[in-house]
């Protein structure tokens, strides 16, 4: 169900009636059994309506034809539990409703919501003050009317398609390794520095040897090896630009998605997206950066495929946000794969909450699973002897 602001109340005010929208000047009497029929009957209606969004009823509203509606107000409310359960004591499937008391104006007003998803169609199981059990009433338009034989066969149609639906299960996890975290993920990011340089003794040149002492008539000479001179091979990167890559590889860690369909049914063109916002200090890419080269290297090809996979993944940097696109072109049923990886690191300790949407050729409705990303920092040195792994 949507919040209900006053951003949200206000658009409806300025709507006319239709089969998602009705206005009551007056809140719902409920005390007797024809009253609580009336109100079952527009639950009902608005449950079976062929509607594009979920559907809303104002209480204590007044629609103004061709202008904004005239917010009433209402001295009272109902309790939504008490509502849900006179609903659904005398309805053959669960309705998805709820309602919302909310100040309009400096005024009372009730806001009843009922959900767009909803298994139809929904009828009464016996007889109920003026309304007929096993009659489907549907909302058309701005007016109610029972539906007619055609009407409850395409509402028919239409629950065994929602049951043909595949079931997926997405968690997060790490596509190199293979290990699966589940809806929360926990990564660390190292933070690497180079180690301080050591002090050149005070003596003249760095390659000018000491006298150390003197033994019988030879002097004893002594050359400090961290301050001679080592050679550099002809063709190696800057040092700077290695040390650069070294601290950004160490940053990164793999993160993706171990999806599996528990459902006989083949899901087609299956596609992820998630926003995580930016912060100082946080990285995310799609691939790792290339290490540097040496000036007569030859262009890398690493990477270069001509034909793309059928699974893959890219970020897409903006502003405010780095935006997750995952696809997949098909995954067959009862079948579990792994996405490509992408890569994310921080300089400081984050926690990252973030929701995943979900959507694919044969899914009605796209889903939305919340996800939560915990990256801690270990600190460390660049060493020299590291290189190698890192190449």
């Amino acid at each position: 169900m949507p919040q209900i602001d006053s951003q949200l109340i206000e658009c409806l005010l300025n709507m006319s009636e239709n089969d998602a929208l009705d206005f009551k000047r007056e809140q719902y009497p409920l005390q007797d059994t024809n009253q609580k029929g009336e109100f079952l009957k527009d639950v009902l209606a608005f449950a079976n309506a062929w509607k594009q969004s979920d559907a809303y009823i104002l209480v204590g509203v007044a629609e103004n034809p061709g202008g904004r509606a005239t917010v009433l107000g209402v001295s009272n409310h109902w309790d939504d539990a008490n509502l849900q359960q006179l609903v659904s004591a005398k309805t053959n499937v669960p309705v998805s409703f709820s309602y919302h008391p909310c100040e309009v104006e400096g005024r009372q007003v009730g806001v009843l919501v009922i959900g767009q998803t909803q298994e139809r169609p929904v009828f009464l199981k016996e007889n109920f003050g003026k309304l007929d059990a096993n009659k489907v009433y549907v909302r058309r338009g701005s007016s109610t009317a029972i539906a007619n034989p055609e009407e409850i066969a395409r509402m028919g149609q239409a629950k065994l398609l929602a049951a043909r639906e595949p079931e997926l299960l997405f968690e997060l996890g790490n596509p190199e390794s293979e290990v699966v975290f589940g809806v929360s993920a926990a990564v660390t990011s190292r933070l690497l520095q180079e180690k301080p340089s050591i002090p050149r003794h005070p003596s003249g040149s760095r390659n000018l040897p000491r006298i150390l002492g003197i033994h019988g008539s030879a002097s004893i000479l002594w050359r400090d090896p961290v301050q001679v001179a080592q050679p550099i091979p002809w063709n190696a990167p800057d040092p700077k630009k290695v040390a650069a890559y070294r601290k950004e590889i160490a940053l990164l860690a793999p993160l993706g998605f171990h999806i599996r369909n528990r459902s006989d049914i083949l899901v087609q063109d299956l596609r992820l997206e998630m926003d995580i916002p930016k912060s100082d200090g946080l990285r995310v890419r799609d691939e790792l950066p290339r290490r540097p080269s040496g000036p007569l290297d030859l262009p890398s090809l690493a990477g270069l495929t001509l034909n793309p996979s059928p699974v893959r993944t890219w970020v897409e940097e903006t502003r405010t946000h780095w935006r997750i696109h995952i696809v997949f072109s098909k995954l067959q049923p009862h079948a579990a794969g792994w996405s490509q990886p992408f890569w994310l690191g921080s300089t400081s300790e984050e926690s990252i909450e973030i929701v995943l949407q979900v959507h694919a050729d044969n899914i009605r409705k796209p889903i939305s699973l919340p996800l939560s990303i915990g990256i801690s920092v270990q600190e460390g040195w660049l060493d020299n002897e590291e290189e190698d792994s890192d190449s």
